[in-house]
């Protein structure tokens, strides 16, 4: 409901006392309204006739809200002092009262109107988007040195006064009047612009100037205005006056281009316009001095007119080997409209002043350039030639020596040329786009680091260079499709995709040249590096290597990571002292040219593929438990020597359940425990205990693991051998597989050393025949079964077998030349279709 003040006096204590009552100022009552200390007040509404005073009792002025109940009422009362009125609501206030406030009046909801004797003589008012500012009751007249601004619409006739000011929008937007403007002369209308659009006032009714309106440029585009028309005013009924009515201030100057009112009657509606017009020069430097400033000094040679011309804002300006004076001094903020260095000189840029506007930078040629200014254009820097070095970088959008363009790709482009960061550490988000030139990226002081987290782009297959001492850390999701080389200092990548996966990274054979790995990463191939360096350091991380180019890497592998070989080519690794976790081989090969040490409780496995050791590397283990497999069913050849390192066991296994195959060639020297876990090991050769051979010099083959089983293939021409063979298991079984030539010969005691029962398996083809001259036992848990498997025959010629679990022939030739103490089930012997 209402409030009415009867008599006292109501003071408020709070901004928010009155809620949504509407404050009823009625001319019988004789009270009075305090605001206390408050320096701002919101009311529902208001309505009556008695007059408030918009100030408190300090006095400061109070910023009075009036109309959140959204109702409609009439106020003829009178708002005076210095204070503030805010309309908000759906609803109309109307005053009909000679207002005699001086602060802002806003109309941020709704109406406000304007009845009878009503006036805002001295108030600015901001009629704000959606709202209307009703003064159709009422001659409204804009009084001098106050200001009607905003981007809602004034219902009514408005006649400003000289020394008034209209401004439309808010940032660039539209005013509209919906009756007649009249223009006194001596007045100002004030205008914003923006790339591409502009404010404007549109006018229902008749435009009248009187005397000369003066139309203010207050704020323009970076770059500045191109050439053409710009609305200014929209006029439906008569546009009175001429051209001539108007005059423009705030156009730069001095300029090229020349900016004049215009009439444009043939359109409907019809328009004053702003006109633009002018071309920028083409200037070339070739200065009498140093110094680069605006409209002062004949440093630049004009295109057109082949004459010593002087500097305007707009213009397009270059540097290239016709100036002998190489160092131009910026002390001031300059403005052209594209900015050329093109020389085999080399220039340096230095000064207190900046390049501004929407302008590009371009550098071309083989000379060198250096910008020492921090400047905030936002065009593209395009980079084709030479070097250009740089001591401050920032985030897209903050001004630094290549601008303050945003982060996107496209605003720097590196297209055979060099941006080298001399400054100190410093992070930016800026990216960049390769040309099919490719680009460098150099650091040049060792101590610091530049970090790039901007995706680095690309599409024409051109390369990343990474020069200078210094470390350049990239992060972003990059997508360039050329190449990577490190020249010189350290790249350090993080992310994942820092590297594009189809990128091929070349490592220089120098002291400083360096791959560091903060997170694992693929690339398309690695190659480079040398004695002198050029190496690799992959941390905790995985380096996979994906493409089917053969390559070979010199440089030294280190970490606690691991190396994954994609891809059917070789690659070849030859750095003095290669020390990782993990070697992961899923096609192809890799070619050891000296030691790689692996240390990870996994140490070689992957899908398959070939270790080769074309230059005698070997593989050496560097931990006190570690695995050797291959998964996915494919077969993994190890052709180079396994050798011992610190490791105390090696286990051999396979994931896919038997069908995947460990091929051992080579004689390996390693004698620690050696654990045939799953899956199928291949030999050609298993030698006596303390000799080198494909299964090492340890003496005994611990064959299965819990409940796995494993295979343990002789592809050899036969042999005796005194090596154990330990049934390893639970109840996981052991297979002897000989599938090669001549009798395979095993002299020592079999050994069941966990507990559990379990089967001996004996198979292979008719080629050749194997022979257990050793006892076959029982575990102290369980006992063991032999099966004969395959074509192939086998000979149980050990003097006192005593395993129990029975004996099962189920294809081939089994012989017993021994003994078998039997005291186990009356189905101790099965034959099962023999000669099948």
């Amino acid at each position: 409901g209402d409030t009415r003040i009867t008599a006292g006096t109501l003071a408020l204590a709070n901004a928010s006392a009155l809620g949504a009552s509407t404050l009823d100022m009625n001319t019988s009552d004789a009270g009075s309204l305090s605001f206390g200390t408050l320096t701002a007040a919101s009311i529902g509404g208001l309505k009556g006739t008695r007059n408030v005073s918009l100030q408190n009792t300090t006095p400061a002025a109070v910023a009075l809200t009036v109309g959140g109940n959204g109702q409609s009422t009439t106020y003829s009362g009178v708002l005076s002092s210095s204070g503030s009125l805010t309309k908000t609501g759906a609803g109309t206030l109307t005053l009909s009262g000679a207002n005699s406030f001086s602060g802002t009046t806003t109309i941020g909801q709704g109406t406000l109107a304007l009845s009878g004797s009503g006036a805002l003589a001295s108030s600015t008012i901001d009629v704000q988007f959606g709202t209307t500012f009703d003064v159709s009751g009422v001659s409204f007249t804009l009084g001098s040195g106050k200001t009607i601004k905003g981007n809602g619409t004034i219902v009514g006739n408005v006649t400003d006064s000289s020394g008034s000011t209209i401004t439309p929008g808010a940032s660039v937007g539209l005013l509209t009047v919906s009756g007649n403007l009249n223009l006194a002369g001596g007045d100002t209308l004030q205008y914003e612009f923006a790339t591409g659009t502009n404010d404007q006032i549109v006018v229902t009714g008749d435009l009248t100037p009187s005397g000369t309106t003066t139309i203010n440029l207050a704020t323009l585009p970076s770059g500045g205005l191109v050439n053409g028309n710009y609305d200014l005013i929209k006029v439906s009924g008569n546009l009175n006056g001429s051209a001539a009515n108007f005059t423009v201030t705030g156009a730069p100057s001095p300029s090229r281009q020349t900016f004049a009112i215009v009439y444009d009657t043939a359109s409907s509606p019809k328009k004053v316009q702003l006109q633009v017009s002018g071309s920028a020069g083409t200037l070339t430097w070739s200065p009498t001095n140093s110094v680069w400033d605006i409209t002062t000094t004949y440093n630049w040679t004009n295109a057109a007119s082949v004459s010593a011309d002087i500097y305007f804002d707009g213009d397009n300006v270059n540097f290239t080997d016709l100036g002998s004076a190489t160092s131009p001094t910026l002390n001031t903020t300059v403005n052209p409209s594209t900015v050329t260095f093109d020389s085999a000189n080399d220039y340096t840029l230095t000064g207190t002043g900046k390049i501004t506007g929407g302008g590009p930078l371009t550098k071309s040629g083989a000379g060198a350039l250096t910008l020492g200014t921090t400047n905030d254009y936002t065009g593209i820097t395009t980079l084709t030639g030479g070097t250009v070095t740089v001591t401050n970088l920032a985030n897209g959008g903050s001004a630094s020596a290549i601008g303050a363009a945003a982060s996107a790709s496209a605003n720097l482009v590196l297209n055979g040329s060099t941006l080298q960061y001399a400054g100190a550490t410093a992070s930016i988000n800026r990216g960049a786009t390769l040309g099919a030139s490719g680009g460098t990226l150099a650091v040049a002081e060792g101590a610091n680091t530049l970090t790039v987290s901007g995706t680095i782009a690309g599409v024409s297959g051109g390369a990343l260079a990474k020069n200078g001492p210094g470390t350049l850390t990239l992060g972003g999701a990059n997508t360039y499709d050329g190449n990577t080389t490190i020249n010189a200092g350290t790249l350090t990548v993080s992310g994942g995709s820092a590297i594009p996966d189809t990128s091929a990274v070349t490592l220089a054979n120098t002291a400083s040249a360096a791959l560091s790995l903060s997170s694992s990463e693929t690339i398309a191939s690695l190659a480079g590096g040398g004695a002198s360096g050029g190496n690799v350091a992959l941390g905790a991380n995985t380096l996979t290597e994906g493409n089917s180019s053969s390559t070979a890497f010199n440089g030294i592998l280190s970490g606690t990571g691991a190396l994954v070989k994609n891809g059917s080519g070789t690659l070849t690794l030859g750095g003095s002292a290669n020390a990782i976790n993990t070697l992961t081989l899923n096609a192809g090969a890799v070619d050891l040219n000296t030691d790689l040490a692996l240390a990870g409780a996994t140490l070689l496995n992957g899908s398959g593929g070939t270790i080769n050791a074309t230059g005698g590397g070997k593989i050496l283990l560097n931990v006190a438990a570690g695995d050797i497999g291959c998964a996915n069913g494919g077969t993994l050849t190890i052709n180079s020597v396994i050798a011992n390192g610190t490791q105390s066991s090696v286990d051999f296994w396979n994931t896919s359940s038997g069908t995947g195959i460990v091929v051992l060639t080579a004689d390996n020297t390693f004698d620690s425990t050696l654990n045939l876990q799953s899956g199928v090991i291949s030999v050609a050769n298993v030698r006596n205990s303390g000799v080198a051979g494909n299964l090492g010099k340890n003496g005994t083959i611990h064959i299965g693991a819990a409940t796995s089983a494993s295979t343990l293939k002789y592809t050899g021409t036969g042999e005796t051998s005194d090596k154990v063979i330990d049934l390893a298991g639970t109840t996981g079984g052991a297979t002897l597989d000989q599938s090669g030539t001549g009798n395979l010969k095993f002299t020592a005691n079999l050994t069941a050393a966990t507990a559990g029962a379990k089967t001996l398996t004996l198979q292979g083809s008719t080629a050749g025949t194997g022979e257990l001259a050793g006892n076959i036992v029982d575990s102290s848990g369980g006992g063991t079964s032999v099966t004969k498997l395959g074509t192939g025959t086998w000979t149980l010629s050990g003097a006192n077998n005593t395993y129990t679990n029975g004996t099962r022939v189920n294809q081939g030739t089994l012989i017993v030349s021994g003994t078998i103490v039997h005291s186990g089930a009356s189905d101790f012997l099965s034959l099962n279709n023999v000669g099948a």
